[in-house]
């Protein structure tokens, strides 16, 4: 016998019932209720009005909700996507927001397990969100997450990246005192000769240690080329700045952020108060 579950709030289930009738024809759905074992109320001519007719009566009937679970895992069932992955993945993510105010989180797969329940809908779809899920399992570091928050919500990945590149700059600039931006104020925060650099992210006591710091400027200044100068310039019509490129990218701006927590600037710097 299948466990009885705390029944969904009215106002969760009308949002589930939205996402589903606007994800599936009629017939779709039509043939869900049947393989779920829900009465259709096929007279009710507007989808989401159905769905919503069809678990409220088997939820009230019962006092549980474990029919309108079975419901929304026969909905995120791959078998029953059109073969559009990112559909499938939209429609899943949608459904993660009242899922997670009911205390859930579904899976691409169709799964569904219980979580704690989100206190409000701002939670739900943060929660509900692939990318920051992903973003927060690979702990990037709060500084970037702090410059590209809104670009994230958004799904922005254009300008997101162009924003976490500039988290960098903003951060080396407050550790040793220089006003110019991006390759420019790499080279010089970590250059080598003259009075030498204005910061160390290790010893410096032996080749190994020169090379590290050499590779830490490297990967700076790539980010910068390839990450800040070209957005600035590209019309954003011409970006094609996928939702990897931005999270591999993050993660890489994470790691910069972290050496640069550790750094020590030399007596050259002058950081920001």
């Amino acid at each position: 016998m299948a466990p009885k579950l705390d029944p969904f709030a009215p106002g969760t289930l009308e949002r589930i019932s939205r996402v589903i009738g606007a994800a599936f024809t009629g017939q779709v759905i039509s043939r869900m209720l049947a393989t779920t074992g829900l009465n259709d109320p096929i007279d009710l001519s507007t989808k989401w009005r159905r769905i919503y007719a069809a678990l409220a009566t088997a939820q009230d009937g019962s006092g549980s909700g474990t029919r309108v679970v079975t419901f929304i895992k026969e909905a995120a069932s791959p078998s029953n996507s059109s073969g559009d992955a990112e559909a499938h993945e939209r429609l899943v993510q949608a459904l993660n927001v009242p899922s997670a105010l009911a205390g859930y989180k579904l899976m691409l797969d169709g799964r569904m397990f219980q979580a704690p329940k989100a206190s409000t809908v701002s939670e739900a779809q943060r929660r509900a969100d692939r990318m920051r899920d992903e973003l927060d399992r690979r702990r990037v570091h709060p500084d970037v997450i702090r410059f590209c928050r809104a670009e994230l919500v958004a799904k922005d990945y254009f300008h997101a990246v162009f924003e976490a590149a500039k988290s960098v700059a903003d951060k080396l600039r407050s550790i040793t005192g220089l006003t110019s931006d991006a390759v420019t104020l790499v080279q010089t925060a970590f250059e080598r000769g003259g009075s030498g650099p204005y910061l160390l992210v290790n010893d410096l006591k032996d080749p190994s240690d020169w090379d590290d710091h050499d590779g830490v400027a490297a990967i700076m200044r790539g980010i910068f080329k390839v990450f800040r100068n070209v957005p600035a310039h590209l019309p954003r019509v011409y970006s094609t700045i996928t939702e990897q490129d931005a999270m591999d990218l993050l993660t890489t701006v994470s790691y910069l952020h972290r050496r640069l927590d550790m750094a020590i600037p030399t007596a050259r710097a002058k950081p920001r108060p």
